[in-house]
């Protein structure tokens, strides 16, 4: 995502790192799936602004759940629409565990499965 957004701009890394506040060298360890993405939300949110794309999108694409849905593990109710939502009617049923790293158990989302309300 990140790759396609800097083509998109037509930034080359140093330039995105620089205007982003991000190391070079470890952004581009991290393009080549040599280091895990930072836990740093600063520099997610850096990075999304520099190349105008969706924060929340950047978050899902390096399996990190943004900071704005992060309430979703301690509400179950909502914890069990997501789930619902993601897998189908099936497991609605069964009493859900509330987890206190819900990025985890969530499965990747599938692209234009959520509502707009939820994103």
């Amino acid at each position: 995502m990140v790759l396609e957004g800097m083509r998109g701009k037509n930034i080359s890394l140093r330039a995105l790192c620089r205007e982003a506040g991000v190391d070079p060298s470890l952004m581009s360890k991290i393009l080549a799936g040599k280091r895990n993405p930072p836990e740093d939300d600063a520099v997610i949110d850096s990075m999304a602004r520099s190349l105008d794309l969706d924060p929340v999108e950047l978050y899902v694409s390096v399996d990190r759940l943004p900071p704005q849905w992060r309430s979703v593990g301690s509400n179950p109710s909502l914890f069990a629409a997501v789930r619902t939502l993601l897998e189908g009617e099936g497991r609605a049923a069964r009493p859900l565990p509330v987890q206190s790293r819900v990025s985890r158990e969530l499965p990747e989302p599938q692209r234009n499965s959520m509502p707009e309300e939820l994103l």
